[in-house]
């Protein structure tokens, strides 16, 4: 991540932090602000406690910051940067529905 992204906390504002958001805060895990989407389509839809993504990327904000494969035009590392980030993605995309389903 670089310094120059936008961040959101894993914690609402004004809120308890939940088991999931709380143990994030423990690790010291700062979410990244959610991916746009690339058209037009939800990258993320919830239907009652069933969470669908779509495929989460590498990405901040609406830039690759990481193109290849491992073996490849990426090393272990680099791949594993990768995955962490995507993973990232996903989790606030995540946080975002559901503060968006609280308001």
């Amino acid at each position: 991540m670089t310094k120059k992204s936008k961040k959101q906390t894993a914690t609402r504002r004004g809120s308890r932090p939940a088991g999931a958001e709380q143990r994030l805060n423990e690790l010291g895990i700062t979410l990244p602000v959610p991916p746009e989407p690339f058209g037009v389509y939800a990258e993320a839809v919830q239907t009652g406690n069933l969470l669908f993504l779509t495929g989460m990327l590498p990405t901040e904000g609406r830039a690759a910051k990481f193109i290849g494969r491992v073996g490849a035009e990426l090393d272990v590392q680099a791949g594993r940067q990768a995955a962490h980030l995507a993973a990232l993605n996903g989790l606030a995309s995540r946080v975002s529905i559901w503060d968006r389903s609280t308001k």
